[in-house]
């Protein structure tokens, strides 16, 4: 950590700007008169005031908070159970007690909605099969082969030990995921349950297997109530080896899996009202959600009103991929149980060969992680109405923790953070490294004693980075507020807060500078003074 020095001198080759920005409720041309401080402004403590005398809060306004989620000071927590749900129980933002997946009604067929030549499948039936009601199968996979096109197969309370195929469309319906469970066969190459058609619904299961619990390709299936537990290799694989495949899953658990949840290849899936958690293994990433390019097409996942959590390496991981991510929990990702690295919630990357990779996070909760809260690396990025909270250091290196980090190689992605707020980070909130990014209605709040870094930090890397501030509230950051590492950064109608430095600029890869758009306030403590920009010879992080 470098030591703090007094602001350059001004002059026509000066490095370092000193910005005498004025106070909220002043024109420049006050400026000299009352930059030093001692004027306050009508607004709260916490709003921003700007020049049209109105007054602003940084952060996630309450009326963003989306459905399942309640206001929590400058930002939004999600509304789940005070404990974690038992085993086949699930819970999704907006609900504080965990609940099964469905209904069971009575035996032996509940609440499925019995149409004319529905296939009927009961395991402890003994006798002649005829798919009846009264003769019915005891396969699930002897039902779906009579079944035809657009057709519905009914299955009873019991435990199906085969491989079950779906190559045409048609609803396959359980009593409920409680008592009805497809568990697969002997071939560990094979799923559980494979889906190769259009037009296939799935709904009111339970889906286990030695390998896969559920494999699709060429396929346009929804799959509604079901859980997908306990497979040593990934809960649910999308592809499209077949063909173009398109995936809703809704209302669903996954839970206990392999090294993914859902893996996505290539695929067009969507996450609604879903739990995905605690995937496991010790050698490699476990992982709620990843995604990568199909062999022909880009992958692109929509998740929204769901909770995932539990993850380690990452929560969600996405490349050469888009990801959109909505009134959505992202909680509790750990570090690599075999090497302690890593353990970022959200990840999005193109690696070199990769299509073009891009997420959205719009009302997300992300904690408890480790990393970064945010990490993105080549990709387009949009923030808005999130809240990053509690991001611990990598465990294997201690290097500390950023809220969001973006990293760009080139200036061909873009990134928006806006109606955020990121708090209670190891490290450092934002980082902008060879970047451009447009940051509007951030509350970055340091927590004393608990960070060592600063609060908006931009870093000229191969590519020069660029930063423009609007609204924006950084406060009590132990390092610096905002800080320039050969970056260009706009500041405009901000408040920099009871941060031991407000603002910093230093020499990297080439020359630093801020320019003031006006209506920026620096003080602490009802406090005001002059902001200036000082050189105080401190590094980005080490691994930049």
């Amino acid at each position: 950590m470098g030591h703090r020095s007094e602001p350059a001198p001004l002059s026509g080759e000066a490095r370092v700007l000193v910005l005498t920005l004025a106070l909220v409720a002043c024109d420049k041309e006050a400026n000299d008169e009352t930059g030093a401080g001692g004027s306050t402004s009508s607004c709260p403590d916490n709003a921003i005031a700007l020049t049209d005398g109105s007054c602003f809060v940084a952060g996630v306004p309450p009326e963003a908070c989306p459905a399942g989620f309640v206001p929590d000071a400058e930002g939004c927590s999600p509304i789940l159970p005070s404990a974690p749900c038992p085993p086949g129980h699930m819970a999704v933002p907006g609900m504080e007690q965990c609940a099964a997946l469905g209904e069971c009604g009575n035996a032996p067929w509940g609440r499925i909605a019995i149409e004319p030549g529905t296939m009927f499948v009961d395991a402890r039936y003994v006798g002649t099969e005829m798919g009846t009601m009264e003769q019915p199968y005891r396969s699930v996979q002897a039902a779906i082969d009579a079944t035809p096109a657009g057709g519905l197969v009914a299955i009873a309370a019991g435990s199906y030990a085969e491989h079950v195929f779906v190559n045409r469309p048609m609803r396959v319906q359980g009593r409920c995921a409680e008592l009805v469970t497809l568990l697969g066969g002997t071939d560990p190459t094979l799923a559980a349950l494979e889906i190769v058609s259009p037009g296939v619904e799935i709904r009111d299961l339970s889906i286990s297997g030695d390998t896969f619990g559920v494999a699709t390709a060429g396929a346009e299936a929804l799959l509604e109530r079901v859980r997908i537990h306990d497979t040593p290799n990934m809960g649910f694989g999308a592809f499209d080896t077949l063909g173009p495949t398109t995936i809703t899953l809704r209302d669903a658990l996954l839970e206990n899996n392999g090294q993914a949840g859902i893996y996505i290849a290539g695929a067009e899936f969507t996450v609604e009202r879903s739990e995905i958690r605690d995937p496991h293994t010790v050698q490699a990433l476990a992982l709620p959600i990843s995604m990568i390019p199909g062999l022909s097409t880009t992958s692109h996942l929509a998740v929204s009103g769901s909770f995932v959590h539990g993850g380690k390496g990452a929560g969600v991981v996405v490349s050469g991929s888009t990801a959109v991510l909505e009134a959505t929990a992202v909680h509790d990702t750990g570090p690599l149980e075999s090497s302690q690295e890593d353990g970022e919630a959200v990840l999005a990357q193109r690696q070199a060969a990769d299509p073009p990779t891009g997420i959205e996070l719009r009302g997300v909760s992300i904690r408890r992680c480790h990393e970064a809260g945010l990490l993105a690396i080549d990709a387009d990025v949009v923030v808005d109405a999130t809240t990053v909270r509690d991001v611990k250091p990598e465990a294997a290196s201690m290097d500390p923790g950023l809220g969001i980090a973006i990293q760009q190689s080139t200036a061909s992605y873009a990134a928006s953070l806006s109606r955020t707020l990121v708090e209670a980070t190891s490290g450092f909130g934002v980082m902008v490294a060879g970047a451009s990014a447009t940051i509007d209605a951030l509350l970055v709040h340091g927590t004393p004693g608990a960070n060592e870094g600063d609060g908006i930090l931009a870093v000229t890397l191969e590519s020069a980075a660029h930063a423009e501030l609007t609204r924006t509230r950084v406060e009590q950051w132990k390092r610096a507020g905002i800080s320039s590492f050969g970056a260009d950064i706009v500041l405009g109608s901000s408040v920099l807060e009871c941060n031991t430095i407000q603002l910093d600029g230093e020499l990297h890869q080439s020359g630093f500078t801020f320019e003031d758009a006006g209506g920026n306030v620096c003080g602490c403590n009802g406090e005001t003074s002059p902001c200036k920009v000082v050189s105080s010879n401190l590094e980005p992080p080490q691994s930049f």
